[in-house]
């Protein structure tokens, strides 16, 4: 018997040493090239000047950033307060993952976030995450001071693996960590397109005692249907939603009504990015709960955000 197969041919070309100066680069150019090529251009040629070499070389520097950090447990997290309007105090902080890198200095979590998603080190990079937080919270005693609990962000890529829930209820267990003290943060993004194993990893993680947040409220797609439908505790504001709010009327009015029905709803406000005293009495006067924002502090390593909880008393 015989079958027929039918085949498709992508070509990239690529000018050396033009386009790469070395073997290995090379490679990564012809990598990336291919993998386009068949996306956008299956079946004919692609001419790497017709791609952007200069944000492919930035990419895969910043993906070996991302491995080396892993690899040298060199990943770096950064706690920026969150102050509590009630209390008059600290009551809880948001994990930052930070990451520096010897060639590329700082690199943004803006830039390096969506690369280690894309390849899948956001899984390594998380529980890494996830360990330095509850091994801060073990080590600093931060059950002995104000701070109720660490917000810990957690992408979808990690929502939808199957063993999520058990594997941070293992991280917390190792260091004693209870379910009060961890809040996990997710986007709109990451409530859009809920399967059933994003679902039984919240429902998971809900039943153990653990709180979920939606970070960045009113910046993306998500409608009030999320809030009605998932089980958020915790309602952090967009910044540039806020930010809008001080320059335009409208956006004022509307912002102060969402306030009103996140409220009536019986939920939690957490505004971010308040930089001003006059914001923090204007979002105070709409309903807010917890600011959080350079008015208090920016993201600040383990020790010197302990030394902002001393300099409260």
């Amino acid at each position: 018997d015989q079958s027929v197969v039918m085949m498709s041919v992508s070509v990239c070309c690529v000018k050396c040493p033009n386009d790469a100066e070395s073997y290995g680069e090379l490679i990564e150019i012809i990598d990336y090239s291919m993998s386009m090529a068949k996306k956008t251009r299956k079946g004919m040629i692609t001419y790497t000047n017709e791609l952007d070499l200069e944000k492919i070389k930035l990419e895969k520097a910043i993906e070996k950033a991302i491995k080396l950090a892993i690899d040298r447990d060199e990943l770096l997290v950064y706690y920026q307060p969150i102050y509590s309007v009630k209390n008059g105090v600290y009551n809880s902080a948001e994990a930052l993952v930070r990451l520096y890198d010897e060639e590329l200095g700082w690199i943004s979590p803006e830039d390096f976030i969506p690369i280690a998603e894309k390849n899948g080190l956001i899984l390594e990079m998380g529980e890494m995450i996830l360990e330095k937080v509850c091994r801060f919270i073990h080590d600093f005693k931060i059950s002995d001071t104000t701070v109720e609990y660490i917000e810990v962000n957690i992408s979808p890529v990690q929502l939808i693996q199957h063993d999520f829930a058990d594997r941070v209820k293992t991280i917390m267990e190792k260091y004693g960590v209870t379910p009060d003290q961890i809040n996990i943060e997710i986007t709109e993004t990451a409530t859009m397109n809920v399967v059933s194993t994003v679902s039984e990893n919240i429902n998971s993680l809900v039943d153990y005692g653990i709180a979920f947040s939606l970070d960045d409220y009113g910046s993306g797609n998500a409608n009030i249907d999320y809030i009605n439908h998932m089980p958020f505790k915790i309602i952090k504001i967009d910044k540039y939603i806020i930010w809008d709010s001080f320059k335009n009327s409208k956006a004022g009015i509307t912002l102060e009504y969402t306030i009103g029905m996140l409220n009536a709803l019986e939920l939690s406000i957490v505004a971010e990015g308040v930089e001003t005293e006059e914001m923090k009495r204007q979002l105070t006067e709409f309903g807010c709960h917890y600011m959080q924002g350079w008015l208090y502090s920016k993201a600040v390593p383990d020790i010197e955000f302990m030394q902002l909880l001393q300099a409260e008393v």
